[in-house]
């Protein structure tokens, strides 16, 4: 293995990006609808018209990644399958997946390290290794364009 020209806390970085706008995607709405008809129920007390707000109304929603992204997004999460070893690869997948809404992972070292059956510090060793071999072997070109999105 040579020397990475990309940082491995870059693409760390970046996977964590993609694994955010994977999980940002709009997956609710792709099942057929039912028939419906709808006829608005309206309200006859002041106190509901004026001041109550249902949770529904104020429940957050991600934006879904623009036209842009979705490629870029792609071409980063198959990254990790550069990593010859079959368990970095999946310690580099799974910990590529965070929350949009705050960020947090989906699969915590603890969580990752009884699913994989091995110990906290081994997973985050496999993480580090498997970020320093994909940087090495990531084409220049890949690194540049992918850089250029994120620098403009």
């Amino acid at each position: 293995m040579g020397s990475p020209s990309l940082p491995p806390e870059t693409l760390r970085l970046w996977l964590e990006w993609a694994g955010g706008k994977l999980l940002a995607l709009p997956a609710g709405k792709l099942r057929p609808q039912k028939i419906r008809a709808l006829w608005p129920e309206y309200a006859q007390d002041p106190f509901e018209v004026l001041y109550f707000r249902p949770k529904e109304s104020l429940s957050v929603r991600l934006a879904a990644p623009t036209a842009e992204e979705i490629p870029l997004m792609d071409r980063i999460m198959v990254l990790p399958n550069l990593c010859d070893d079959i368990r970095f690869r999946r310690v580099l997948h799974a910990r590529s997946l965070v929350y949009p809404y705050n960020g947090r992972y989906l699969y915590p070292w603890t969580r990752l390290a009884n699913v994989m059956h091995i110990s906290r510090i081994t997973a985050r060793t496999w993480h580090q290794k498997g970020l320093t071999s994909v940087c090495c072997m990531i084409p220049g070109n890949e690194r540049r364009e992918i850089e250029d999105f994120f620098t403009k």
